[in-house]
């Protein structure tokens, strides 16, 4: 069974996307994701996360991630350099709660004063730190992004997120 408040985590990561304008982070350099044309470049954004409410809705009694179709969503605010920079909101959904194929699926967004940044990840099994999400899309000044974003979970709610994204 997976806590509520790792997912909680795993939503708020999807935050990390919250500058334009980045530098290197422990992650390393940015690097220019495959498949890129030659005016692409990548941007590492460093954000937190600080959960700001979430809400489960269960088939059954029991923890969310520990029942077939149990629903958690989340909402956190985002800091970049200790100033608020935007919102994100996380939805996840278990399909399989078998002790080694229990699989969840979340998907969210990240609101940035720029535009908005999507994301999606599915987790098999135990998750470890550090894990990758996949970004999907965005709007505004992020309509080209392309990426992940790296969750290094260094609170219980939240944490360090760092966003690799190929605009």
């Amino acid at each position: 069974m997976i806590p509520r408040s790792r997912w909680a985590a795993a939503a708020a990561a999807a935050i990390t996307l919250s500058g334009f304008a980045g530098t290197a982070s422990a992650v390393g350099d940015p690097v220019p994701l495959a498949g890129g044309g030659g005016s692409d470049h990548t941007v590492v954004l460093h954000l937190r996360t600080e959960n700001t409410g979430s809400q489960t809705f269960l088939p059954s009694e029991g923890e969310w991630s520990g029942t077939v179709g149990g629903q958690l969503f989340s909402t956190a605010d985002l800091f970049r350099d200790g100033q608020p920079y935007g919102h994100e909101v996380t939805t996840c959904v278990t399909s399989s709660v078998a002790p080694t194929t229990h699989t969840t699926l979340c998907r969210g967004s990240y609101l940035l004063p720029d535009g908005e940044i999507t994301w999606e990840h599915a987790q098999r099994g135990q998750e470890v730190f550090p894990y990758d999400v996949a970004i999907t899309g965005g709007t505004g000044e992020y309509k080209k992004a392309r990426g992940f974003v790296r969750i290094d979970r260094t609170e219980e709610s939240g944490g360090d997120y760092y966003l690799n994204i190929c605009l």
